[in-house]
């Protein structure tokens, strides 16, 4: 065995790379300039790097729409601005996502490559999200569907899919609509590979939106899948184990569970503080619920303390623009007091999330 690959598989391939190293340098160089808005989120833009290891797929790679040698030098181009643009959501700078975005419209539709076509529409519905125009922000993620699905872009599919979940699942007039998504998210699922961060990022979203329906037992199950994959895959304290874990604690909670809720919340916490400091928003939030789990137990002296430590905690960081985590989808209905519990975060409403965050 010699090892040999051909030429179109090695300029797939490099075309992998380059998305890779692109995604690096937009963070480095965001973090490089950093203010405090990117700070606060430094966590979440670090996270979403990709991984290499898809770059040796060797039947991923080959399943994509081949490109031309007078479209790469282009579709470098303009990936690397979405990537940073994608990076920018991430660290909460919408104005600036939004001009790059659309200043790349006009490339987009001249290069007309549908692998490049399905990156950029996805981004654009993702700054309308944010916008919070969410009617042309899902026709514009099923339109990215479509054309991810016509050019084999697979590892693109469960990304769209499950922003699609989180975003029509906080519209309260399309009901209907989520459960053949959850569906069409699992076959993009397996279409990907069936790589374990999609499955825990499914996990995750489809056990948020149980939760916000207040189906606990179910949501339960889902969220634990997540974190346990989350923990193995990231660490115990990446951002999006550390998410997997709280909105668990919240099911639990809502169940009357409160001493493995108070558990997870405290571990929770402490993760938060050590990698992102006592005076993150987050650690606010995280130690806000901690103490209602308390006071819920009777423990209202602890939860005094606790109460304190998060005025404390919100005090210290002074007033931020909200993070990204803090923007995602917020439940609309007011009846189980887990989904109260959930509001508490921040005013969260999830882009892992998750945002539409439908950017990883």
């Amino acid at each position: 065995m010699l090892g040999q690959q051909s030429q179109d598989l090695l300029d797939r391939r490099m075309l992998c790379l380059e998305r890779r190293r692109h995604e690096l340098e937009s963070v480095v160089e965001i973090l490089g300039t950093a203010d405090r808005r990117v700070v606060d989120n430094a966590g979440a833009v670090v996270a979403q790097l990709g991984d290499l290891a898809e770059c040796s797929d060797t039947a991923a790679l080959l399943a994509g729409v081949a490109i031309s040698a007078e479209q790469r030098t282009e579709a470098e181009s303009i990936r690397a601005q979405i990537n940073r643009a994608k990076v920018l959501r991430t660290a909460a700078r919408d104005p600036e996502v939004a001009d790059l975005v659309m200043t790349l419209e006009p490339r987009v539709q001249a290069l007309a490559y549908d692998p490049i076509t399905t990156e950029w529409t996805y981004m654009r519905a993702s700054v309308e999200a944010d916008q919070g125009n969410s009617a042309n922000a899902i026709a514009r993620l099923y339109e990215a569907a479509r054309v991810a699905a016509a050019s084999n872009t697979t590892w693109i599919e469960p990304v769209i899919w499950l922003a699609l979940v989180r975003l029509v699942g906080t519209q309260v007039d399309r009901p209907l609509e989520l459960p053949p998504l959850v569906k069409a998210a699992e076959i993009a699922v397996a279409r990907a590979g069936d790589k374990p961060t999609d499955r825990a990022a499914l996990a995750l979203a489809v056990g948020m939106q149980e939760l916000n329906r207040g189906e606990l037992v179910v949501a339960e199950t889902r969220l634990r899948d997540a974190a346990a994959i989350l923990t193995e895959l990231r660490g115990a304290d990446h951002p999006e184990t550390l998410e997997a874990r709280e909105l668990l604690a919240l099911t639990l909670h809502g169940q009357r569970e409160y001493d493995e809720a108070e558990t997870i919340l405290i571990a929770v916490a402490d993760g938060i503080e050590r990698t992102l400091g006592a005076t993150h928003p987050r650690m606010g939030t995280v130690v806000a619920n901690l103490g209602r789990v308390q006071a819920a137990r009777g423990d209202l002296e602890g939860a005094r303390k606790t109460y304190m430590r998060a005025i404390v905690a919100l005090e210290a960081g002074g007033p931020r623009a909200p993070s990204r985590r803090d923007r995602s989808c917020e439940p609309r209905d007011d009846a189980a007091q887990a989904r109260s519990l959930r509001r508490g975060r921040s005013g969260d409403r999830s882009r892992s999330r998750d945002r539409a965050q439908a950017v990883r």
